[in-house]
């Protein structure tokens, strides 16, 4: 029934901070626009110039999640051998349309990895590392 009455989209997002900048995990162009983060005309959270995909299901969605987290800077540790080097932010938006008014609703999920989040004495992590994972 709700298929009938409404229209959705999943379009989703994927960004790392690496040493203090800002890097699209989607963005396959030999452009790398600068990404700034501010706050849209409802109050929302966005990167400006990230690569937004859209996801027709929830397989699509691991794909993109695959392919952005292939680009994440890693090294080996200890305790991890791909330890991921720089904070991930991937949003998740679905939108929803009724057909007969037209009036949309959007709701953002944004799941965050943060670096280095391993004791420091365990990881066996150098100096470098443990800068990177700040």
């Amino acid at each position: 029934k709700g298929s009938h009455t409404y229209n959705t989209e999943v379009t989703c997002y994927m960004v790392e901070l690496y040493k203090s900048a800002l890097q699209d995990l989607l963005n396959t162009s030999s452009k790398k626009p600068k990404l700034k983060i501010s706050k849209n005309a409802q109050g929302t959270v966005e990167v400006q110039n990230a690569v937004i995909r859209k996801a027709k299901d929830a397989k699509e969605l691991m794909m993109i999640l695959d392919e952005g987290n292939k680009k994440r800077v890693t090294s080996s540790t200890k305790m991890n051998a791909g330890s991921s080097r720089s904070h991930l932010i991937l949003s998740i938006l679905v939108c929803n349309t009724n057909k007969r008014s037209g009036v949309s609703t959007t709701g953002k999920l944004s799941l965050v990895d943060l670096a280095g989040c391993e004791r420091a004495s365990k990881t066996g992590a150098n100096a470098q590392q443990l800068k990177e994972a700040q």
